[in-house]
């Protein structure tokens, strides 16, 4: 899939049959909260986002994608 983090990575293709899976669509009540974030363009930002998000909530998965180049 083409496209930013969200496009690309929404979307699991298996290769050998190419079925699409949409993990964010079978997302249930009794599950964690999912949360995406739009940080500044910049790479001091977004790592800095990053890594003050992880000391925060150390219990949490932490992402992000460079839209450099």
């Amino acid at each position: 899939q083409r496209g930013t983090f969200s496009h690309r990575h929404a979307v699991l293709v298996d290769f050998e049959t190419e079925q699409e899976y949409t993990p964010l669509a079978h997302i249930k009540d009794d599950q964690a909260p999912i949360r995406v974030y739009d940080s500044l363009l910049s790479e001091f930002a977004a790592m800095g986002f990053e890594y003050g998000y992880s000391v925060a909530a150390p219990d949490t998965l932490v992402m992000w994608e460079a839209q450099f180049g």
